[in-house]
């Protein structure tokens, strides 16, 4: 499953940015950054910034999308 830090996030938007850490974000050739929204968060909680989360990916109508979005303990 993929890991990755809170880049950016606004509450009053409910989305934000992962910057990916794993090792598969290389191999995928990608900016390492994927999209993030407050419907896809467990618990629909508010992420802040430099947050460590675990998710998984699919590609949406803009790019890549991060689905089942859950905080690292």
């Amino acid at each position: 499953m993929p890991t990755g830090v809170i880049k950016y996030y606004s509450e009053r938007r409910g989305y934000g940015f992962i910057s990916r850490t794993d090792a598969a974000a290389s191999e995928a050739r990608t900016d390492g950054e994927v999209f993030v929204h407050y419907s896809q968060v467990v618990g629909r909680e508010a992420l802040s910034e430099g947050e460590r989360v675990t998710f998984e990916i699919r590609r949406g109508g803009r790019g890549l999308e991060a689905v089942n979005v859950q905080r690292l303990s």
